[in-house]
């Protein structure tokens, strides 16, 4: 089959969680002799518009600085571009579109779709809400996004979902579309690091003898950053020694560096900043133990963590909220340690339980492995996906 995956906002290579799960979706299906297209607007480094990665075809619109998307007019063009684009490929032959969380701006390439006969899945991995005080930018986001849910939604062909929230949600706004519970695929192979390199990494970082817990998400308050804090601190004042890692934007941010500061925890925090690809996996190697630590929050419900499965890939032990369909992959002391969502008490225990046992982190980092091999490798979902892209294109 010919496939294409749209995303009005991914950046493609290079992007966090969203260009991931793009990246390895197209892999998988590609792996399975299946002609892949990625179709993003903005290319953000200098380089040739179109390029062959892992064997699937990447289009961007044209080469564009950050700031220049965030503009009204940077809105407008990336939106023609992403059309023109898609209809490019859909007069050389498409037989499938995946749009991905496009909400109402999936319309338009629907309608394109209908006209050349090419089927449209859409692939649901968010939800969107209101902050306490939205901006009107915030608002007309989520507005597009419900209104897609009514006006888009029920006329696809296919919906995948990551969570068992989204997918009940599909299942009453849409019940006549096929749907396909898609969680969270990683390349398990790419996290089969050699010692040596997570040693060079720990070296790196200044942390060659001390245990660790690393942390590899974002600052945005749902995800649950401050509540590793607080049990950070609450670690330290037991008297426990441990470094904590922190990487990608949150490292970046002011903020944090206050907060950490404020909790006395200047000695403890190493933080790296944005991390190429492949130094990423490799620092991710260098913990002892991996935190997600959501809050108790819409937004963890419906999504589900694509760091979470890269964390199992690593073959350490996870510390996580049980939250969303977390515990449906994880289970206490089998695979990994579950605390409550929010709470730093709990966060604490499971981490002083790790940090005091090398036997339980050695069993749950190999249990955890397992589970990423069985449930979220990227084959094996591209090959779900191809049996109901197949049955619903022959039928």
């Amino acid at each position: 089959m010919n496939i294409a995956i749209a995303a009005l906002a991914a950046d493609i290579p290079d992007g966090g969680a969203m260009a991931n799960r793009i990246l390895m979706l197209s892999t998988g299906l590609a792996a399975l002799n299946h002609q892949v297209h990625i179709v993003v607007p903005y290319k953000f480094k200098p380089g040739p518009l179109s390029e062959v990665i892992s064997g699937v075809k990447i289009h961007w619109g044209t080469y564009a600085k950050p700031a220049e998307i965030f503009t009204w007019g940077g809105r407008l063009r990336k939106r023609i571009l992403l059309f023109r684009t898609i209809r490019k490929l859909m007069i050389g032959g498409l037989d499938w579109l995946i749009l991905y969380d496009m909400g109402l701006d999936g319309l338009p390439l629907l309608l394109l779709a209908k006209r050349y006969q090419c089927l449209v899945a859409s692939d649901n991995c968010d939800t969107r809400v209101l902050s306490i005080r939205p901006s009107l930018l915030e608002l007309l986001y989520v507005v597009s996004y419900k209104l897609g849910h009514y006006i888009v939604t029920p006329f696809l062909d296919l919906n995948f979902a990551i969570s068992n929230y989204l997918e009940n949600y599909l299942a009453k706004i849409a019940p006549q579309v096929p749907r396909l519970m898609v969680p969270a695929p990683v390349n398990t192979a790419e996290f089969d690091v050699p010692q040596g390199v997570a040693n060079n990494f720990r070296s790196r970082w200044g942390i060659n003898h001390s245990l660790t817990i690393g942390y590899f998400g974002t600052i945005y308050q749902v995800k649950g950053l401050e509540v590793l804090l607080k049990a950070a601190k609450k670690l330290a004042d037991q008297g426990e020694d441990f470094r904590l890692l922190i990487t990608g934007n949150a490292a970046d941010h002011v903020g944090l560096r206050t907060s950490i500061n404020a909790l006395g925890l200047g000695e403890k925090v190493v933080l790296t900043g944005y991390l190429s690809r492949g130094d990423l996996i490799a620092t991710m190697a260098a913990a002892d133990i991996l935190v997600e630590p959501k809050i108790d929050h819409t937004l963890n419900q419906a999504a589900f963590p694509q760091k979470l499965a890269e964390y199992l890939a690593t073959g350490k032990a996870i510390v996580a909220s049980a939250i969303g369909d977390i515990p449906l992959y994880l289970k206490d002391r089998d695979n990994a340690l579950l605390c409550r969502a929010g709470d730093e008490d709990s966060m604490a225990k499971a981490l002083k339980i790790l940090l005091d046992d090398q036997g339980l982190r050695a069993k749950l980092g190999l249990r955890g492995r397992e589970t990423a091999r069985n449930f979220f490798d990227h084959k094996i979902i591209a090959r779900r996906m191809e049996n109901s892209l197949s049955i619903i294109k022959s039928s």
